[in-house]
């Protein structure tokens, strides 16, 4: 198929087979992130696909799916509860 950023033509098919070849966040993660690690929230909301936060007493509360790496190193600061 022929892409035109002239026309418009075909850009819809375009973007979604670019989206369809780039890495997609697979490991999903349900945890608190300590407010002193604000870095790594920023990077769950940069990196990840987040569904859901909530604030409470000792940190923010996230449902998110995010890449494996990250997810590794959210688990290993992440506040039980």
């Amino acid at each position: 198929m022929n892409y035109s950023a002239h026309s418009g033509m075909g850009i819809d098919e375009l973007l979604k087979a670019i989206d369809d070849r780039l890495p997609d966040p697979s490991v999903e993660v349900m945890l608190t992130i300590p407010y002193s690690r604000g870095d790594l929230l920023a990077k769950v909301h940069e990196d990840g696909k987040v569904l859901k936060t909530e604030h409470n007493d000792v940190g923010t509360q996230v449902h998110a799916f995010v890449p494996s790496e990250l997810a590794h190193l959210l688990n290993q600061i992440a506040i039980s509860e």
